[in-house]
């Protein structure tokens, strides 16, 4: 994280620690671990699908979008022409 930025929160999160109690703080730092932990979580699980989605051996690989097209563009063809619509 950018330098600057940690002084900024930090200093932020000094006034904003003196001008109420600890009862009260408490409620805010853990709601803000929480949303880290989240954070982490989903940057994690994101990776890990994308992961997945790259790997062409794996069940999660997206097929070629055109080629499925083309595929079903000639199922319909011969299910018509089988059929003497054509």
């Amino acid at each position: 994280m950018n330098q600057d930025l940690k002084k900024t929160l930090r200093a932020h999160a000094n006034e904003l620690r003196s001008s109420m109690g600890a009862p009260e703080y408490k409620h805010i730092v853990l709601g803000l671990i929480f949303l880290k932990y989240i954070s982490d979580a989903f940057d994690e699980r994101r990776a890990q699908l994308l992961a997945a989605f790259r790997d062409e051996t794996g069940g999660l690989y997206p097929p070629d979008r055109q080629e499925e097209a083309a595929k079903t563009v000639l199922r319909q063809a011969k299910l018509l022409s089988a059929a003497r619509v054509v």
